[in-house]
């Protein structure tokens, strides 16, 4: 065997390795990614490119959400088109089949991090994780950061779109009126929630969902999620609609749900912005 077929054969196994390992979206955790770099494409998705360029996860890229994100009809915020995210992400060389790990910080609760795997997930790529600790635990092991900037080849991704994972203004005020009252959690703060919600929603502020001890934050056990979903009187065995102001506090919501529980959870993402220039029914 020459040197350049061991190599193909060894970057192969490299890659579907890790590859059975992110099989759908899920939470990973350093230990696991300290082990397969190079065998990812990781996204640094802090929100300003500055600490990226100080300092980030070796091999890692950047890409700051508020890229997959456009004004539409005056409302901030909104997802761009399914062709123009395939683009971006192809630019960052994904394809349909790279796995993909995703972080960020607890300086913003991960809700950028958790907002690209939206993304993704959206367009039809389940092989897509979201780093626990985020950089923030990363560093504080004292794990290895770069400030090379990584050369990546264009990869081309055509996208898949799946509109079931969302819910439109249109659906909500249906739902909404329907029989079963819908359940609906509120992602924001909870001052927010209180000045003004979607009716039927409950108050659960993102960071209820995450656990710190000052330095480091972490995901809830699913065990403590459900019991925070039973105490809004919450069935997770039904489904549920998260929002908060514009997709990302609410995308974290949805992840948590639908991925850690495998609960039937949909995203407003046209959030709270959205139904309140639309002139909706606000509860308070």
């Amino acid at each position: 065997m020459s040197k350049r077929t061991a190599f193909v054969v060894l970057f192969l196994t490299n890659l579907i390795s890790a590859w059975s390992q992110i099989e759908k979206p899920s939470l990973v955790e350093t230990e696991w990614l300290a082990q397969n770099l190079g065998k990812v494409r990781v996204i640094d998705a802090r929100s300003e490119v500055s600490v990226y360029l100080q300092g980030h996860i070796p091999g890692a890229v950047y890409l700051n959400s508020e890229t997959l994100r456009v004004s539409r009809g005056g409302i901030p915020g909104q997802i761009l088109p399914p062709e123009r995210l395939a683009d971006i992400f192809g630019q960052l060389g994904i394809s349909n089949n790279t796995p993909v790990v995703v972080y960020s910080s607890s300086a913003d609760s991960f809700t950028t991090a958790t907002y690209i795997l939206f993304a993704l997930v959206y367009l039809g790529h389940d092989r897509v994780a979201v780093l626990n600790g985020g950089f923030e635990k990363w560093q504080a092991e004292n794990r290895p950061l770069s400030r090379e900037i990584p050369r990546v080849e264009l990869a081309s991704f055509t996208p898949d779109p799946r509109p079931e994972l969302t819910r439109t203004l249109n659906e909500l005020n249906q739902l909404i009126n329907s029989p079963e009252p819908l359940q609906v959690l509120d992602a924001r703060p909870s001052t927010m929630y209180q000045e003004g919600h979607m009716p039927t929603a409950q108050s659960l502020p993102i960071g209820e969902l995450l656990k710190s001890d000052g330095k480091v934050a972490v995901w809830l056990s699913p065990d403590a999620v459900r019991e925070k979903l039973k105490a809004l009187g919450v069935d997770p065995q039904r489904p549920i609609v998260t929002y908060c102001a514009t997709g990302r506090q609410g995308s974290l919501a949805w992840f948590t749900l639908r991925y850690l529980l495998g609960a039937d959870a949909t995203l407003y993402e046209g959030g709270w912005v959205e139904w309140r220039a639309a002139g909706q029914a606000i509860k308070k």
